[in-house]
């Protein structure tokens, strides 16, 4: 089976021990970028152990491209809006 980037809804194939594909990559701030690595683990893409910290940073990173991916189609910032029934463009129903 071959390893893709980790960006939501992307199918780019990348080396197993890669977060990401070098376009969603840079997508990532530099700091959030030195995190990954600063909590990769050798060999955790082969043992499949990596840690709860760096389990929580990857889905924060994933988090921050898929929002960024939204800002740059919809020329807005995309802030989260909660549950669907606080969205304005759904009813108030409890």
């Amino acid at each position: 089976m071959a390893h893709t980037c980790h960006a939501r809804n992307c199918k780019t194939p990348v080396p197993p021990k890669m977060f990401m594909c070098k376009k969603h990559w840079y997508m990532l701030p530099k700091v959030m970028r030195d995190g990954i690595w600063a909590l990769y683990r050798p060999g955790q893409e082969r043992t499949k152990d990596p840690s709860m910290e760096y389990l929580n940073h990857a889905m924060e990173c994933i988090a921050y491209v898929a929002e960024e991916e939204a800002r740059l189609h919809y020329g807005y910032n995309a802030e989260p809006i909660g549950e669907p029934r606080d969205c304005p463009c759904h009813d108030a129903r409890p």
